[in-house]
């Protein structure tokens, strides 16, 4: 299976996306196919967030391609199985 990267196109802090999400760092993920490394980063990343009242719904930066971006990438190393690696280092449950 391949390995995909993803990373943000460009990280701002202020962009209501990145509530929705624990890591904003690119991460590494193996999966079938680029929107399946989507869709397992954002379940692994996935963060709930406070709704106002007339406020739009929030969802992860790692679904949406104008704000990401994911191609096939090695990792610097093995990623176990069921893990995200993130740029960092860090290793997460998928």
């Amino acid at each position: 299976m391949p390995n995909f990267y993803l990373e943000p196109r460009h990280y701002v802090k202020s962009d209501p996306r990145w509530e929705a999400s624990y890591v904003c760092e690119g991460c590494w993920v193996v999966a079938d196919s680029a929107e399946v490394a989507r869709l397992q980063l954002d379940g692994a990343t996935k963060k709930i967030v406070n709704m106002k009242p007339g406020q739009k719904i929030v969802y992860s930066p790692w679904i949406d391609p104008t704000v990401t971006t994911c191609k096939e990438g090695k990792p610097p190393r093995n990623i176990p199985n069921g893990k995200v690696l993130t740029r960092s280092g860090k290793l997460i449950d998928a």
